[in-house]
């Protein structure tokens, strides 16, 4: 009998033709199990790339917002975290209908954040995550945590051994610091994490114009860490944590051409996320301390009384 000899690029791109005819890149919800998505997260990306590269969506960085409640009450909080509290809180049925909102009209986030006030508070992370490693569209996954709270077995047991997903951890030089325990867990369960070495905050608590001109603008948003970081929370899209969180309590104008509202029709979240990550800047950076190159710093982890 003769032998057939299948290319992996035949392979490759068989599964994630049949995976797309079937609508198996759609969402797995709850705890059903679908090997065939498991496998196919690898391959999903290649494909995406050939078919074509012009029309193709990418989110750079999605940071999606669970929760504001945090463990601490920093001065300098980038996500206003102390002033929210707890107004921000989306259970395990709104993320996962967000979050397929999203996947339905993107090709691929190349990194999916989890973040919040404390993501670790959140009760259901472990689900959270089971659910994200099974979404062949998403490249990797981290949890930003402040360092100060060690995660239960359940979450370590869904992370165990992946290479897509790990723990984001600041918080190193906090008094309340608990990383080098976090860090002895991850090797014990074979989770991989990375250390945010502490650098000096910025103050972001200045939210009025700060009228930049066109050219520090263009330079500023070229440099800013946070640039195409998009934070996805109460179903919109907004550019980064400063426009999305300053909009929210409404301490800067609501620009609608930069935010990406879920309930829009996906051909115009497409065009308009398109749109957005063909800008020299945001008009949300006309409020950014982040943009000034002699930025104005803040103490980090300073504890409001």
């Amino acid at each position: 009998m003769k032998s057939v000899i299948i290319s992996y690029d035949s392979l490759v791109s068989y599964y994630y033709h049949k995976a797309k005819r079937e609508k198996a890149l759609s969402l797995v919800v709850g705890d059903n199990e679908n090997r065939e998505v498991d496998v196919l997260y690898k391959l999903v990306a290649r494909e995406l790339a050939k078919e074509d590269p012009d029309d193709a969506v990418v989110l750079p960085v999605l940071s999606f917002q669970l929760l504001s409640a945090c463990n601490l009450k920093c001065k300098g909080c980038a996500f206003h975290s102390p002033e929210i509290k707890d107004r921000i809180q989306h259970d395990y049925n709104q993320f996962v209908e967000m979050t397929n909102k999203t996947l339905d009209f993107v090709d691929q986030i190349q990194l999916f954040a989890i973040s919040g006030g404390e993501s670790l508070l959140y009760k259901d992370l472990d689900k959270v995550i089971s659910y994200l490693l099974k979404q062949p569209k998403i490249r990797s996954i981290c949890i930003v945590t402040n360092g100060t709270i060690l995660p239960k077995q359940n979450l370590l047991d869904v992370m165990k051994g992946s290479e897509r997903c790990f723990f984001h951890v600041s918080g190193e030089n906090h008094v309340r610091s608990r990383v080098d325990e976090l860090i002895e867990l991850c090797n014990i369960n074979d989770v991989h994490y990375q250390i945010y070495r502490d650098r000096e905050w910025r103050d972001f608590s200045d939210t009025n114009d700060k009228h930049f001109t066109e050219d520090e603008l263009i330079y500023g948003f070229e440099h800013c860490e946070y640039n195409k970081c998009f934070v996805l929370f109460e179903n919109k899209i907004y550019f980064c944590c400063f426009a999305g969180i300053n909009t929210y309590l409404n301490n800067i104008e609501y620009f609608d051409d930069e935010i990406l509202d879920l309930s829009l029709d996906k051909q115009v979240l497409r065009n308009k996320l398109k749109q957005i990550l063909s800008m020299k800047y945001v008009k949300a950076c006309r409020f950014c301390e982040n943009i000034r190159v002699d930025f104005k710093g803040a103490q980090a982890y300073e504890q409001i009384n």
